[in-house]
């Protein structure tokens, strides 16, 4: 059983905002006020938004020394601010996580206009729900409302910072928003949160990591959420890939973390989809498939030409099977798409693979 999941690093670092909206911390963190009274009050201050720092509120100088029993800290400052420290305790009767402002602090805050690019993810939240193997996760999700309404949701675990491989969570379910349509299945995607009419909102879901890491214990576990706006078909307008199609482009792997391989110097060999041939797509989608049904596991990483590879172990007949040649058994980075000229001056897109050895 998961006995604890801590706090995860988001994927974006911009300050997301409420009513398309982001915000930004002020840069003196000495400026932070410390609350006495609840300072989520309705009838304290002006209600702004929401962002990932908790409410931003509009308080006036009256407002504050309200908030602070006129301790003298609210002197002559009035302003936008939010309302961060408060805790989340999760809530027996209603099994949600419940904001509960405990000696709150007031941080003031930028108000930068409109929020746009890619989506935001921040401020996430996992803790295991007590006598059970399910996961609740919330998280901030902010998304420019000019790209899309809707926005693919990936979550990711691994078993402590110190692991170089994160694993893809798919039994995930409960969003607390609608669910997303998904025109290629004819179905509710559990993966895509579908927030209305909100570009930026809390979004509650949980894992059911019983049914993926069974018989599991850890205490230093991490949970990774990533948000990415959906692909549409240009020759179908409105229908969108399915979110295990379009995906992140990201395999869960940490360069930084993982073992260090460099080239050997020996001849780099190209892929071959075996009723295709060299056929760079064919044998890109063959190798790919051919290492995941045969379970081959990710050794680490090359550098080649300032670009990161990953690296596999493979065997003579696992080396026959990918390239249709005899070769030997090693670790080899595969090495994606290599631009090639051939002899009449065109350009040639060849997927390879090169042996590597262990970086010393």
């Amino acid at each position: 059983m998961l006995s604890m999941l801590g706090l995860v690093s988001s994927l974006f670092s911009q300050t997301p905002g409420s009513g398309n909206k982001s915000y930004k911390l002020t840069d003196d963190v000495g400026d932070s006020i410390t609350a006495v009274n609840d300072p989520t009050q309705w009838e304290i201050g002006t209600f702004v938004g929401d962002s990932q720092f908790g409410q931003i509120k509009l308080f006036s100088e009256a407002d504050l020394d309200a908030i602070t029993n006129s301790n003298g800290t609210a002197t002559g400052r009035s302003g936008l601010f939010a309302i961060t420290g408060g805790e989340w305790i999760w809530n027996e009767t209603s099994l949600t996580q419940e904001y509960t402002a405990s000696s709150a602090k007031l941080e003031p805050i930028e108000d930068l206009g409109d929020f746009v690019g890619a989506p935001l993810v921040a401020d996430v939240y996992a803790q295991q729900i007590p006598g059970s193997k399910n996961v609740t996760i919330s998280f901030w999700l902010q998304y420019d409302t000019s790209k899309s309404s809707n926005v693919y949701i990936e979550v990711w675990f691994r078993e402590s910072s110190n692991e170089p491989q994160w694993e893809r969570c798919m039994a995930i379910s409960n969003f607390n928003t609608e669910y997303g349509w998904n025109h290629a299945t004819s179905t509710y995607d559990l993966l895509v949160a579908h927030t209305q009419s909100h570009s930026s909102d809390r979004v509650d879901t949980t894992w059911d990591a019983g049914t993926e890491k069974l018989n599991f214990k850890g205490e230093n576990c991490e949970i990774r959420v990533m948000a990415i706006y959906p692909k549409e078909d240009p020759n179908s307008p409105g229908t969108l890939s399915p979110a295990e199609q379009q995906g992140s482009g990201w395999d869960g792997y940490e360069v930084e973390l993982g073992d260090q391989f460099v080239l050997t110097g020996d001849a780099q060999v190209n892929l071959a989809h075996p009723d295709y041939g060299p056929e760079p797509f064919l044998a890109n989608d063959y190798f790919l498939s051919y290492i995941q049904q045969n379970n081959i596991v990710r050794q680490g990483t090359a550098n080649i030409d300032g670009k990161n590879f990953p690296v596999y172990s493979l065997t003579s007949d696992d080396f026959l099977a990918v390239t249709g040649v005899a070769g030997t058994a090693g670790n080899y980075a595969f090495s994606g798409f290599n631009q090639t000229t051939d002899q009449f001056g065109s350009i040639i897109n060849e997927c390879i693979i090169a042996k590597v050895s262990l970086q010393l």
